[in-house]
């Protein structure tokens, strides 16, 4: 399980770098995040102002731009509602700080105090909300937005190694956001010529196709319709080309072709 839990954060790594909007996060980032920990609900909150310090920010009822991004649709009614209300809100301050920061709200505050509070009855009490992992996205001390997992009581309770991956996962995080809410995302780098790296590791035709989709940030889906095969098919020669190249995950793999050792 956890050499499985390692594949997962290297595929959803490697996804998140695909992302060039904020529409684009929820189904390369927030889905395959479920995978990895699991939740009933998860949420990313756009900061309004991503090119400003955050300690400089005075007015939290607008912090967040509208709509938020959450896992499935329906929860984006609770967010909204929260947005409008997040002054209210005691754990605000994990937006003020210089760098990121995780917390597990049970960590901090009481069962009576996150369960009868006002924001908790007007926002998240119909979805019997338990407990939730709040990470503040920072970068260069500007604060980008809020992603949360939120559980119910009857799901299991939010583990130090869940913790653990979402922190490292929040690196990740914290640049691509950057990059989208700043438009500040360089020329996307396609592969000219594969010719050089692939006739060392005896590539098949249709590896060498793969290998250049995969380097051009192609999901499998996409990869399995234009090439006209089924998914299963293509992870053949997906394990196939990992194994030729001498990596275990689509991260290695691209990582490789553009930092070769």
């Amino acid at each position: 399980m956890e050499k499985n839990s390692f594949l997962i954060y290297n595929d959803i790594v490697c996804s998140l770098y695909a992302c060039r909007t904020k529409e684009d996060l929820k189904a390369n980032f927030l889905i395959p995040l479920s995978l990895l920990i699991p939740s009933s609900y998860s949420s990313l909150l756009f900061s309004a102002f991503p090119k400003e310090n955050s300690r400089n920010i005075q007015e939290p009822s607008s912090l967040y731009e509208m709509p938020p991004l959450c896992v499935p649709d329906s929860f984006a009614r609770a967010e909204k509602t929260y947005i409008r209300n997040c002054r209210e809100d005691p754990m605000l301050w994990i937006i003020r700080g210089s760098e990121s920061t995780l917390i597990r709200e049970s960590d901090l505050l009481p069962e009576e105090r996150r369960l009868q509070s006002p924001l908790y009855l007007k926002c998240y009490e119909k979805y019997k909300i338990y407990d939730t992992l709040q990470y503040s996205i920072v970068k260069d001390r500007r604060f980008l937005g809020v992603l949360t997992l939120f559980r119910r009581r009857e799901d299991f309770p939010f583990s130090e190694n869940e913790m653990f991956f979402l922190r490292a996962l929040g690196i990740h995080l914290n640049a691509v956001l950057d990059q989208i809410l700043c438009g500040s995302f360089a020329a996307k780098r396609e592969p000219a010529d594969l010719s050089d790296r692939i006739l060392p590791y005896h590539l098949t035709p249709r590896e060498t196709e793969i290998l250049s989709l995969l380097l051009q940030y192609r999901n499998n889906g996409e990869i399995a319709s234009l090439l006209g095969i089924k998914e299963t098919t293509l992870q053949k020669h997906i394990q196939n080309l990992y194994r030729k190249c001498g990596v275990s995950s689509k991260w290695e793999l691209v990582s490789s072709y553009f930092n070769p050792a």
